[in-house]
């Protein structure tokens, strides 16, 4: 996981590309965007808000949480053998205003503690002058705020297997260093 622009995707994209036999990916906004309610939600209420998509996916966090925590568990099952690597751990889905200089965990953050699977966290960490290179979403004050909210809000879950990447390199490298964090991790 990691803030938009930090090598989430194209990471877990290459190392699917390169092993299929071991990895299977996902999207992680598609753990609930796909839901019918969603869809529906998005048909006929968003228009009522006149919300954009980041908005009115922040007044629906804790049902895109608890429909992710419910999707999570059954890709495993479809998964097979190879492991099932998603772009975004199920706390994220609990972060709103997420591309403000205010990120924030959703009031209904305490679900987190009810609902939804341990699974290993690698947090993907991008120096601000890199990411906004890639995508100029975040400031650097929402930036460091996010990725410090996330940090104390995962490191400290017992149990926990959570690991800091920093990201700074090029594709190749942190696609190579990922795997070997993600298969030390998958071990344990």
């Amino acid at each position: 996981m990691g803030c938009d622009g930090s090598g989430k995707t194209s990471i877990i994209k290459r190392l699917r590309e390169s092993e299929p036999e071991r990895f299977k990916s996902y999207v992680g906004k598609r753990l609930y965007r796909n839901s019918i309610l969603y869809k529906i939600a998005v048909t006929l209420i968003r228009p009522l808000l006149f919300q954009g998509r980041e908005k009115f996916d922040d007044t629906l966090a804790p049902f895109n949480y608890l429909r992710a925590a419910a999707a999570l568990p059954l890709l495993n099952i479809f998964s097979g053998s190879r492991l099932t690597l998603v772009d975004r751990a199920l706390t994220d889905f609990l972060i709103v205003n997420r591309k403000s200089d205010n990120p924030r965990l959703h009031w209904a953050s305490g679900l987190a503690r009810i609902f939804g699977q341990r699974i290993p966290i690698v947090h993907l960490l991008v120096p601000q002058e890199r990411l906004s290179q890639r995508k100029r979403e975040m400031t650097k004050t929402g930036h460091a705020k996010y990725d410090r909210m996330l940090f104390d809000c995962l490191s400290l879950r017992t149990p926990t297997m959570y690991v800091l990447f920093h990201n700074g390199g090029g594709i190749e490298k942190s696609a190579a260093s990922a795997r070997n964090i993600i298969l030390h991790l998958s071990r344990k």
